[in-house]
């Protein structure tokens, strides 16, 4: 059994979002999130000594858009997708706050 790494436990968090650098991006489908990182599924590989931008609507007002650096990358076969657990990098205080808020509203949903 794989020792737990995480710092932060992630909470369900299912949301559409695009993820790359500044030349080219794709969409991204978010599943779970902390304050701490993210897990993603993408439709190519992303090696992981990169770094890349994650770009999410949280609401009409609100976007957050936060670098991470991939932790893990599995290959899902049959359907030809990577999950990826990332961790956030170059995090500001104000994005860090708007993650503590997201997860806080997000367990509030789930134990309600």
């Amino acid at each position: 059994m794989t020792q737990e790494r995480r710092r932060e436990p992630r909470v369900p968090y299912i949301a559409e979002a695009t993820v790359g650098d500044k030349w080219i991006s794709s969409f991204a489908f978010v599943e779970d999130i902390s304050t701490g990182g993210v897990r993603i599924r993408v439709p190519e590989y992303i090696p992981l000594s990169s770094k890349v931008c994650l770009k999410m609507n949280l609401s009409k007002k609100r976007t957050l858009e936060v670098w991470l650096k991939p932790a893990w990358i599995h290959e899902l076969v049959p359907e030809g997708i990577f999950e990826i657990g990332a961790r956030f990098v170059e995090l500001t205080d104000e994005d860090r706050r708007t993650l503590v808020h997201l997860k806080h509203e997000t367990l509030t949903l789930v134990y309600q």
